[in-house]
């Protein structure tokens, strides 16, 4: 009876580690799917920031180019991944409550050829806190 003894009390030692690596790994799945997941979101506001800025610069160069610096200091929306209004939170105290500016200033004046440099940037409240996109490009006249 002495062997048997010995032999459950090694069952009972090989259970209890078997159950503590279970434990690792199964903390190591769920840290590693809460990161997929965190890296996943941050991956959407992305994208929605920059097909939305792509948007933006697409409308301005359909524009009347006289009517360019009117749309200095415009907010727009960026809407979600359906198209729907609202897609990201804009930060807190946002003067129009719109995550998205444009900005168009004169980039370059000669004679009667401008170039204006448009600034567009988004600032919201995402998954990983505030964040802030910039893109500038120039838009000229086309003849």
């Amino acid at each position: 009876m002495h062997k048997r003894t010995v032999e459950q009390g090694s069952i009972l030692m090989e259970l209890m580690i078997a159950s503590g690596v279970a434990l690792v790994v199964i903390g190591a799945l769920i840290t590693t799917t809460v990161r997929q997941t965190s890296h996943r979101a941050v991956n959407l506001e992305t994208t929605l920031v920059t097909n939305a800025t792509l948007d933006v610069f697409a409308r301005l160069r359909a524009a009347p180019f006289a009517s360019l610096p009117s749309y200095h200091g415009t907010g727009f929306d960026i809407p979600d991944q359906h198209g729907a209004p609202a897609g990201l939170r804009p930060v807190p105290g946002d003067p129009d409550g719109l995550p998205g500016r444009i900005d168009v200033h004169v980039g370059f004046s000669a004679g009667t050829t401008i170039l204006y440099r448009v600034t567009v940037t988004v600032q919201w409240v995402g998954i990983g806190g505030s964040r802030t996109e910039r893109v500038i490009g120039y838009i000229g006249e086309r003849k």
